[in-house]
């Protein structure tokens, strides 16, 4: 008979990493989703009026970094902003083992979520679609 006062084996992984981890994965999935319906959508009518005279949204490729940034006649090879992107991923899923609040966790696990995205655009196509 076990005794309840002994403590329960653990997982290996700490609560606070399987939370960001977890939260990784459905921010992954959710963004995928969101991409695949919107560029759908995108292709069949180029504008789509949200707000009329103020917000469209229209779709445009990405072939640089952050706001087209890099993405100029001398580009950066698609393979290189995608090493850099999950060398950046390495380095907070590191920090999100070492995480101590619920809230730094969380928002680790958004970031490391949001990464992915442009590796697999780059993959795929060579730059990232944006809206």
């Amino acid at each position: 008979m076990s005794d309840p006062q002994q403590p329960r084996p653990s997982t290996g992984v700490p609560p606070l990493m399987r939370a960001g981890l977890i939260l990784a994965a459905i921010t992954i999935i959710a963004d995928q989703a969101s991409k695949w319906l919107l560029q759908d959508m995108l292709l069949k009518q180029p504008v789509i009026e949200v707000i009329p005279g103020f917000f469209n949204l229209v779709m445009v490729w990405n072939r640089g970094i952050s706001f087209g940034m890099l993405g100029g006649a001398g580009a950066l090879p698609p393979w290189v902003l995608s090493a850099i992107a999950v060398a950046i991923c390495v380095v907070l899923f590191l920090w999100l083992r070492a995480a101590r609040s619920r809230w730094t966790a969380w928002a680790i696990g958004l970031v490391i979520g949001g990464g992915p995205r442009k590796v697999f655009d780059r993959a795929r196509r060579g730059g990232g679609g944006g809206f």
